[in-house]
């Protein structure tokens, strides 16, 4: 195992990165924020204030920086496809936001270059990397209410301001790649299956000019029928429902919740028997960044997180259609 305290970069750095990207960074033991580099003067300068670390105008003198091993994207989507390809070239490990591309034939092109620079490409899910979604797992493996027959899995929330670049097309928005990508991963995980057949829909109900709902019923090779829903404009919801024979399993704040926040798995048996297990706070993105860096010395680990990038562009690509 590498011990080295690893350096990394931010490209791009909005409200999510300044929220939860960087104090992640700060709070990990295995990397060390070198700098950041944005387009917005005033964000730069009070970044570089707030957390002492270097910045650039220009992303190519970043990428130039020897002290650099990883470069964090969190620009829009739309942009990642370009700038990921000049991280990967420049020799640099790379994380990156999710999606990771706009269309599954980037995200294959960026899977190659990575293998071919034996490189580390990492899309960041943070909430898989949370011990309640490996207690979701384990429970699975343990026939707790017997045999899985169906999961639904939701995550929406009501409309955000229309400035905001999930509702510009352009920028790579829409329910499906923003929120449609969590509930659509969780399925893909929790049965380490790819579907055998695909039945989807997709809504644009409100006049924004992208999807801002969708469904989609799975059936994999086990038998087993996932249901994933999506929504931009509706109530808040970020749940997994796994209905068993003998019970449901209740997961609530499944995808998105804060480090303080003890979240909980809720079981309910046919008996009448519930057992509500509670998971102390977790800063899933601290987890994530460690998983990733102990990926960048792992050759297994970082092709079993680059096949869950592929399954998931693979998913994405044929709801689309």
């Amino acid at each position: 195992m590498n011990n080295k305290v690893l350096g990394i970069a931010v490209w791009g750095i909005g409200e999510h990165a300044q929220r939860n990207i960087l104090p992640a960074i700060n709070e990990s033991k295995k990397i060390q924020l070198i700098g950041i580099t944005t387009r917005n003067e005033l964000v730069r300068k009070d970044v570089v204030s707030k957390w002492d670390c270097m910045s650039w105008d220009d992303p190519d003198d970043m990428l130039n920086d020897t002290n650099i091993d990883i470069v964090y994207i969190a620009t829009p989507v739309a942009f990642h496809y370009e700038q990921c390809v000049k991280v990967l070239e420049a020799g640099k490990h790379l994380w990156c936001e999710k999606l990771l591309t706009s269309t599954l034939a980037q995200t294959e092109s960026l899977i190659k270059l990575s293998e071919a620079r034996q490189l580390a490409l990492c899309e960041a899910l943070m909430y898989q990397y949370h011990p309640q979604f490996e207690s979701v797992k384990e429970i699975l493996k343990s026939n707790e209410i017997g045999e899985i027959k169906s999961i639904n899995a939701r995550f929406g929330f009501p409309h955000l301001s229309t400035d905001n670049y999930r509702y510009d097309l352009e920028s790579g928005g829409g329910a499906l790649t923003d929120a449609g990508v969590y509930p659509l991963s969780a399925a893909l995980c929790l049965t380490q299956e790819y579907p055998v057949n695909i039945v989807s829909n997709i809504e644009e109900y409100g006049n924004y000019g992208i999807d801002d709902f969708g469904i989609a019923l799975l059936k994999f090779p086990s038998k087993l029928s996932i249901v994933a829903e999506w929504c931009f404009g509706c109530s808040y919801r970020n749940e997994i429902i796994i209905w068993g024979e003998e019970g449901l399993v209740i997961v609530e704040r499944a995808f998105s919740k804060p480090a303080t926040f003890e979240s909980k798995i809720i079981i309910q048996k046919s008996n009448g028997k519930t057992i509500e297990t509670k998971i102390q706070p977790s800063n899933h993105f601290v987890s994530m960044f460690d998983a990733f860096c102990n990926a960048i010395s792992n050759e297994h680990e970082r092709c079993r997180i680059r096949d869950i990038s592929n399954a998931q562009a693979r998913l994405i690509n044929e709801i689309r259609k």
